[in-house]
C-alpha cells in the first residue's frame, strides 16, 4: 500500500509547488528569511526595532461558501484575493501593517494547475496588501472532499506600535464617520447570497447590462483590500480613532465592534428612546383617534347599512344548507359580528392604554436603564452565569453565551425590521388602493404587530384590516364601491405577506435560527399547544438558545449533532 493507491498523488503535490513558485516569489519582502519549501516561514523584525512597543496583530479567516460559485464557474484565480482580504483587512482595522501570510488549501484531488490558480489569487492579494506569502499547506484528502471541490483558509500577522493601535477608546462627539466603498459583496455572507440568487450555471452566466458583465463574474468580484488606502490616510496626517471591516453581519453587527462599550450602550438607548417617542407621539395618537371613531359605529348600524349583501349571503347559505330556512339572517349576522368584532371593547382597550402612558414610560425607563448597564459591561451577565457554574464548564459556557448573544441580537433586530417592514408595506399598499392614509396607518400598525405571532398573526391581521375597511366605508355602495375596495385591500395585504415570506423571514431565520422550515413549524406548533400565543412568539428564540446549549454541552450525541449542525454554517 502506498499514498497513490490511497488516492493521494505526491507527484501532483510537487508539480503544484513548482507551478506556484513564480506567484509566491512576487510577494517577497526583504524581511523574509529563507525560501519556499521549509517546514516554517521566517520573518525578520529588525526593521521595526525603532518602535516604542512593537505589537503583533493577527487575523485568520476563510473564503466560505463563495467557493461554491468558483466551483460552478470553474474559475479559481480570484478566491485567493478574498482569503487574503478577510485576514489583512481585520489587521488594518487595528492599525497594523500586514507582514506575512500563510494559506491552507484542502482538496479532494490535487490538480496542480487548479492549485496554482488558487495560489496566484492568494499572491495577488498579498501584493495588494504588501505582505509576503511565506508558506502554506496543500492537503489532498480523498473521500473527505469531493474530487472537484476544495476549501481555502488563511492566516496573517501584522505589526503596529502599541500607541498607534486603533481601539475606538478615543471616540467622542463631533468625530467624522467616513465610509469607504466596497467592490461589492464581501466574502463572508454568501450563505445568504446563495439563497437570493440561483446558483446554477445558466443563471450565473447570464449577462446584465446594469452589472457590465455576468451575474457570476459580479458575485465573484474579489473582496476589496483596504490596507493601502488606510495607510495613505494615516500618512496624510489623519488620525483614525476607530475602524470597522463590514463583512457578513453588515452594518448592524460590524459598526458597533469599533465602538467602546459605553458609547455603544448610550447610542443604543438613545435610538430606542427616539423610536419610542416618535412612535408614541405620532402613530399611537392617530391609532387611538381612529379606534375611537370605530367605537361610535354599532353592530346594528353595520347590519342595517349592509342589508342587501347580507340578505344575498343569507339566500346563498340557505340554498346550500349552511343555515336553517327559518333562521333570521340579520340576527345571525348581528350575533356573529358581536362576537368577532366588538369595536366597543377595542375603544375601551385603547382608551385604557392612553390613560396609562405614565406607567408605560416608567416601565420603558426601567428597561432601558437596566439595558444600558448590561450593554456597557457586556461581561456582567456572563460573569453572573460563570459564578454559578463549575469551572470545568467555563469554556463551553462562554462559547454558548457568545453564540446566543449574536444569534438573538440578529433575530430580534430582524424581527423589529420585519414588523416595521410589514407595517410600512401595508400602509403604502392600502393607501394606494384608496383606503386613506390615517386608516391605512392603523391597519398597518396592527398587522405589523400581529405578524410577530407566527402563522396565526398574519391571518388575524388580514381579517382585521378587511373588518376595518367595511366599518369605515359603510356609506359606499357595497357591490360597486365597497366590494372592489375590499378586494384591492386583500391583494395589497397578501402581497405584503408574500414579500414577508420570501424576503423578510428568510433573512431573520437564515441569520439566527439556521433551521429547516419544517423544523421551525413543528417547534412553533408544540410551543403554541403548550403555552398558547405567548409560546408561539417565544418559540424561535427559545429554540435557538436550546440548540446552542445542546451544541456546546451535549454534542457527543448523534441527535444533537444532527439538530445543531447548521449552526456551524
Amino acid at each position: 500500500m502506498d499514498y497513490k493507491k490511497a488516492g493521494v498523488d505526491i507527484e501532483a503535490g510537487y508539480k503544484s509547488v513548482e507551478l506556484m513558485k513564480e506567484h509566491v516569489a512576487k510577494t517577497m519582502r526583504p524581511e523574509v528569511l529563507g525560501g519556499l519549501g521549509g517546514f516554517s516561514g521566517a520573518f525578520s523584525m529588525d526593521k521595526f526595532k525603532d518602535m516604542e512597543k512593537p505589537t503583533l496583530v493577527s487575523g485568520t479567516d476563510g473564503v466560505g461558501t463563495k467557493l461554491k460559485l468558483a466551483f460552478t464557474m470553474d474559475k479559481h484565480d480570484t478566491v485567493g484575493i478574498d482569503c487574503v482580504a478577510m485576514c489583512v483587512n481585520d489587521i488594518a482595522c487595528a492599525g497594523g501593517e500586514p507582514l506575512f501570510f500563510l494559506d491552507y488549501i484542502a482538496c479532494g484531488k490535487n490538480e496542480p494547475e487548479k492549485i496554482a490558480q488558487i495560489v496566484k489569487g492568494v499572491a495577488d492579494g498579498c501584493l495588494q496588501s504588501e505582505c509576503a506569502l511565506i508558506g502554506g499547506e496543500t492537503a489532498e484528502m480523498p473521500g473527505f472532499y469531493p474530487v472537484d471541490e476544495y476549501d481555502l483558509a488563511g492566516f496573517s500577522v501584522g505589526v503596529v506600535d502599541r500607541k498607534d493601535m486603533i481601539t475606538g477608546k478615543e471616540l467622542k462627539a463631533g468625530d467624522v464617520l467616513v465610509g469607504m466603498a466596497s467592490s461589492g459583496i464581501h466574502s463572508n455572507g454568501y450563505s445568504l447570497v446563495r439563497q437570493v440568487f440561483s446558483m446554477n450555471t445558466e443563471a450565473l452566466n447570464r449577462h446584465y447590462e446594469s452589472l457590465s458583465g455576468t451575474l457570476g463574474e459580479t458575485l465573484l468580484t474579489p473582496t476589496k483590500i483596504y490596507v493601502k488606502a488606510l495607510k495613505a490616510i494615516k500618512e496624510a496626517g489623519v488620525k483614525i480613532k476607530a475602524c470597522s471591516h463590514i463583512t457578513g453581519g453588515g452594518f448592524i453587527e460590524n459598526v458597533p465592534r469599533m465602538l467602546p462599550d459605553g458609547l455603544k450602550a448610550g447610542i443604543t438607548v438613545i435610538c430606542l428612546w427616539g423610536l419610542f417617542i416618535l412612535f408614541f407621539s405620532t402613530i399611537i395618537p392617530l391609532a387611538i383617534r381612529e379606534f375611537q371613531s370605530l367605537g361610535n359605529v354599532s353592530v346594528s348600524n353595520i347590519v342595517s347599512e349592509l342589508e342587501s349583501p347580507i340578505e344575498d349571503a343569507g339566500h346563498f347559505m340557505k340554498h346550500y344548507g349552511l343555515m336553517d330556512e327559518d333562521q333570521d339572517v340579520d340576527a345571525y349576522v348581528t350575533d356573529l359580528l358581536s362576537k368577532v368584532f366588538n369595536v366597543g371593547q377595542l375603544k375601551t382597550w385603547f382608551g385604557t392604554v392612553a390613560g396609562t402612558m405614565t406607567d408605560i414610560f416608567v416601565a420603558l425607563f426601567s428597561i432601558t436603564f437596566i439595558l444600558f448597564f448590561f450593554l456597557k459591561d457586556s461581561r456582567l451577565f456572563s460573569g453572573m452565569v460563570m459564578a454559578v457554574l463549575p469551572s470545568r464548564f467555563e469554556e463551553q459556557a462562554r462559547n454558548a453565551l457568545d453564540s446566543i448573544q449574536k444569534l438573538l441580537v440578529r433575530y430580534f433586530v430582524g424581527l423589529l425590521l420585519e414588523v416595521l417592514g410589514v407595517m410600512a408595506l401595508n400602509t403604502i399598499g392600502l393607501t394606494i388602493v384608496g383606503l386613506g392614509f390615517s386608516n391605512a396607518v392603523v391597519i398597518g400598525l396592527v398587522t405589523g404587530v400581529l405578524n410577530v405571532i407566527p402563522y396565526i398573526g398574519p391571518m388575524i391581521g388580514v381579517f382585521f384590516g378587511l373588518a376595518v375597511g367595511v366599518v369605515l366605508n359603510l356609506g359606499l355602495d357595497f357591490y360597486d364601491q365597497m366590494l372592489p375596495l375590499l378586494i384591492y385591500m386583500t391583494i395589497a395585504m397578501l402581497l405584503t405577506q408574500l414579500i414577508d415570506n420570501v424576503v423578510f423571514q428568510p433573512f431573520i431565520y437564515g441569520s439566527s435560527v439556521h433551521a429547516h422550515p419544517l423544523e421551525i413549524f413543528l417547534v412553533i406548533l408544540m410551543a403554541g399547544s403548550m403555552a398558547g400565543i405567548l409560546g408561539m412568539i417565544l418559540a424561535i428564540p427559545s429554540y435557538t438558545v436550546l440548540r446552542v446549549v445542546l451544541k456546546e454541552f451535549f454534542n457527543k450525541y448523534k441527535l444533537v449533532k444532527k439538530l445543531t449542525q447548521s449552526l456551524n454554517e
